[in-house]
């Protein structure tokens, strides 16, 4: 069974499936074998939405101060003209380096300029992982991830730490288990492998920051 889930992996259909790539028949094979192996399909869904938020950033172009103001200003216009009962996305995010650092005190509120309402929605038949970029610095990396399975893991290079913004979930290192729900910061140990347990009904969302040691 590992054989054949390697064989899937190394084949680049979940790059494909990542990219929006798949055919129907691709997109029901990553079902089945999601269904068969939940936390490893989540870690490599994960893993490669990472590494493409990566690259896209290394890769980013800057563009001019000209350019900028005046796609601001076609937002801005777009955005009063648009329909004030439907969802809005927020046009201005705050900049990466404003991000708080996650510590014991911080809140769900002090995240909530880097992402929209709509960005925890997921759908009813939700599996694995998904985890959206909100921002990158030479200090941190921080991410919004929504999981029912998370794979297992060590870290040497960098500190991990979490914010529960919904649902709920057990975090086992060294065969102790501790218990987190919604506002509860999680700081994952160094050199200490560690499982992830989802235990609400809901996937469980949070803030996700790895910080290099």
């Amino acid at each position: 069974m590992k054989k054949n889930l390697q064989e899937f992996i190394a084949s680049g259909i979940l790059e494909l499936y990542v990219l929006g790539d798949t055919s129907d028949e691709e997109d029901a094979e990553v079902l089945i074998m999601s269904s068969k192996f939940p936390a490893e399909i989540a870690h490599e869904i994960m893993e490669i939405s990472m590494a493409l938020e990566y690259f896209s950033l290394e890769n980013a172009v800057e563009p001019s101060a000209r350019l900028r103001e005046n796609l601001f200003s076609k937002f801005f216009h777009q955005g009063n003209a648009a329909d004030k009962s439907a969802p809005q996305s927020r046009k201005y995010p705050r900049p990466a380096s404003e991000i708080p650092r996650l510590t014991h005190f911080s809140k769900i509120e002090d995240y909530t300029d880097w992402f929209d309402p709509e960005d925890l929605i997921t759908p009813a038949d939700f599996k694995g992982a998904r985890i959206k970029l909100l921002g990158q610095t030479a200090e941190m990396t921080t991410m919004l991830i929504c999981a029912t399975a998370i794979e297992g893991e060590v870290h040497h290079e960098h500190y991990e730490r979490l914010l529960v913004i919904e649902g709920s979930c057990d975090v086992i290192v060294e065969n102790k288990v501790f218990s987190f729900h919604k506002g509860d910061f999680i700081d994952i140990p160094l050199h200490k492998w560690h499982d992830v347990v989802i235990t609400s009904a809901m996937p469980c969302k949070a803030i996700l920051q790895r910080i290099p040691v």
